[in-house]
């Protein structure tokens, strides 16, 4: 194996993964040309400006947290989590990735793909609602399952599922990043499709915050009180943090006071956040 090979892969990340035995659940470096995409990634789009600097990021590191993937006939693989990580190291000249494999299901790949893209990669609104669509469609999943599962309030997923009510240009600025969830949350109380497009139109070319929407619409549409219904600002602030941290951010907010949970799953993943936060507290500074 070539210096390059051994770097593109993370420093001494060959002698600690096995490259034999690609059977049950393991770690292992694997082939990506014998890795195939996931029919039930939920993810639509992937934008190419952050996927640049994943390329940057792998080639300078290496690729620092495994793929998921599952068996395929024929000796191959199907990814299940991680298609940014290997897109981006094919883009990037790599000729193996560290992979967990698993066993899995349909369900459970669908499953694991919508929450690893929501918990850690940010999936744009709209391919998240369709995923949890999906697991309601194909696999029978009641929003309180699809709740448990993912790790977030019944409330949350109705809320998340109300947008695909929204008409289909719309949809697809949220998925591009034209509109943010929060702008969407607004436009939904608008009556008409009609008024919907021409007020998302006018967000988009004019810059509108989700604050500024709030006040032009609320005196015309005021925001039903439901305990199914998010603030579309302080939802707004959750994705900002949680696209930041790489991790769950929920906000509980209750007058003028309130608490924000941030989620972890390894003491190297409390470490990686709290770099995180140190880091910004010291570009404020």
């Amino acid at each position: 194996m070539s210096k390059h090979k051994r770097k593109a892969l993370g420093k001494g990340l060959d002698a600690l993964i096995p490259v034999n035995d690609l059977s049950g659940e393991h770690v292992a470096l694997i082939d990506v040309g014998i890795i195939d995409p996931n029919p039930y990634q939920p993810r639509s789009f992937i934008d190419d400006t952050d996927l640049i600097s994943l390329i940057d990021s792998i080639k300078e590191k290496g690729v620092i947290e495994p793929i998921i993937v599952r068996d395929k006939p024929g000796n191959r693989f199907e990814v299940v989590c991680g298609e940014r990580r290997l897109e981006a190291s094919k883009r990037a000249g790599i000729e193996k990735i560290p992979a967990v494999v698993k066993d899995l299901s349909d369900r459970e790949a669908l499953e694991l793909a919508i929450v690893e893209n929501v918990q850690r990669e940010s999936l744009n609104p709209i391919d998240e609602a369709r995923g949890y669509k999906r697991l309601m469609d194909e696999f029978g999943e009641t929003q309180d399952e699809i709740a448990r599962t993912i790790g977030k309030s019944r409330a949350a997923i109705t809320n998340s599922m109300r947008l695909l009510k929204l008409p289909q240009v719309i949809q697809e600025m949220l998925i591009k990043g034209d509109l943010k969830e929060g702008h969407a949350r607004i436009i939904l109380r608008l009556d008409s499709d009609k008024d919907k497009l021409a007020l998302a139109r006018k967000v988009k070319n004019n810059g509108i915050t989700v604050r500024q929407l709030e006040k032009m619409i609320k005196p015309k549409y005021p925001q039903k009180q439901s305990k199914t219904i998010e603030s579309p600002f302080i939802k707004d602030i959750e994705i900002q943090l949680s696209r930041h941290l790489g991790t769950k951010v929920r906000i509980n907010k209750r007058g003028k006071a309130g608490n924000i949970k941030i989620e972890f799953y390894s003491d190297e993943d409390f470490s990686r956040i709290i770099e995180l936060i140190k880091n910004f507290e010291d570009k404020e500074v």
